[in-house]
């Protein structure tokens, strides 16, 4: 179920420079008033390792779960596809990967009033 397009969240793709590397991301926020004010908690959704290639890639169901979260909390939530995986450029290495990870942390500290950031992870 997705809830894209309710009155209680926006949600944007965009994409990230990774050191020349350029990610497929989204970035889900409650809508209108709600998203205004400082002090507000900001969610990276990190996907595991992917188990096989996809075109989609694990984006689609992780922007998914961030509308859900962002519905129920008013946090605001990014999803990046790290290098190698779905939409993203690049290759896949660990150190590529810890790199998308900071890029992303940075990406969400630069919503508007977000100001701490969680980090969820996910295993394959």
């Amino acid at each position: 179920m997705s809830l894209a397009g309710t009155p209680s969240t926006t949600t944007s793709a965009i994409r990230l420079d990774s050191g020349g590397v350029s990610l497929a991301a989204s970035v889900v926020r409650p809508a209108g008033s709600a998203a205004s004010g400082t002090g507000r908690h900001g969610l990276v959704l990190c996907h595991g390792f992917p188990v096989e290639p996809t075109a989609s890639g694990p984006g689609q169901g992780y922007v998914e779960l961030a509308e859900r979260l962002v519905a129920e909390t008013g946090w605001v939530v990014l999803t990046v596809s790290f290098r190698g995986t779905g939409p993203s450029e690049g290759d896949f290495s660990l150190a590529g990967w810890l790199a998308d990870l900071k890029v992303g942390i940075d990406g969400c500290l630069a919503v508007p009033g977000v100001d701490a950031i969680w980090l969820c992870g996910f295993a394959a």
